[in-house]
């Protein structure tokens, strides 16, 4: 068969695969999200099938209960791996002491691990914030379809193009285009899903503020020799930079007193 007659065929077979999609908006919505039906329906009522949540808290505390909190906080993660995954953290001492921890977890797990945390400090802060996802995902279902029907059709010519190598070669070259197209949609809307399927948990730790009366003073005491050592330091480079023009400074006076006397003798 000749390359003009299949190049026809390609183009009247993503035709057709366009023309095939006259179902009703309300039939093509709830196929192309199989992955999502997934969810119980209770939680589908209560949060929305397609939407993605993300909560934030902060979490003040003392400085000596940052760092237990945080390897909680981890270890809970650890526990339940199957349902959650650490994406980020971070543990800092110190002055600036704090923590920060960012999750991907079930919607079941958010609370439990806001009771967690609050165990050790007060949550001073908590937000959430919510992303619909519905076009995208909707979108996405449909272009794989798409794909994949034109896929098929494809397959199907390059089996009657066995004995015509330059047809062959063609339908070939767009099957590996296609193919590419269809993993990377996939993989979209594999993110997508669990985007929706799974929430971002992220929980900031930061140390306690005093504010009683005698709490800056007993700071300021427990910090006398750290700031008498760093006084000292700046002084010994104050005088560093000082020093030169001392010595400028005292040559010059001399200078001029030993000018000024032969002025005066004259």
């Amino acid at each position: 068969m000749r390359l003009r007659h299949f190049a026809s065929l390609i183009i009247i077979a993503a035709i057709a695969t366009g023309c095939s999609k006259s179902d009703s908006p309300e039939a093509e919505h709830f196929r192309s999200n199989d992955a999502v039906m997934a969810i119980a329906p209770k939680q589908q009522q209560a949060r929305g099938q397609y939407l993605a949540y993300e909560h934030s808290a902060t979490v003040e505390l003392a400085e000596a209960k940052i760092p237990p909190a945080f390897n909680a906080l981890v270890e809970h993660c650890q526990k339940f791996s199957q349902s959650c995954t650490m994406m980020h953290s971070e543990l800092q001492g110190g002055e600036y002491a704090n923590g920060y921890l960012r999750f991907r977890v079930a919607p079941a797990d958010v609370d439990k691990m806001f009771e967690l945390v609050s165990k050790y400090g007060e949550v001073t802060r908590q937000s959430t914030n919510v992303d619909d996802l519905q076009d995208a995902i909707v979108d996405g279902g449909k272009r794989i379809e798409l794909l994949q029907a034109y896929q098929q059709r494809l397959l199907a010519l390059e089996a009657q193009a066995s004995k015509d190598i330059e047809s062959l070669i063609k339908v070939a070259s767009e099957l590996s285009r296609v193919q590419s197209d269809l993993e990377y949609a996939l993989g979209e809307k594999a993110k997508l899903l669990q985007r929706v399927n799974q929430d971002i948990v992220s929980i900031q730790l930061t140390k306690l503020t005093n504010t009683g009366f005698w709490a800056p003073i007993f700071e300021s005491a427990s910090d006398f020799g750290d700031n008498f050592s760093d006084a000292i330091a700046t002084m010994i480079t104050a005088l560093a930079y000082i020093f030169p023009w001392l010595i400028l400074l005292l040559l010059s006076l001399m200078l001029t007193t030993f000018a000024w006397r032969k002025l005066k003798r004259k």
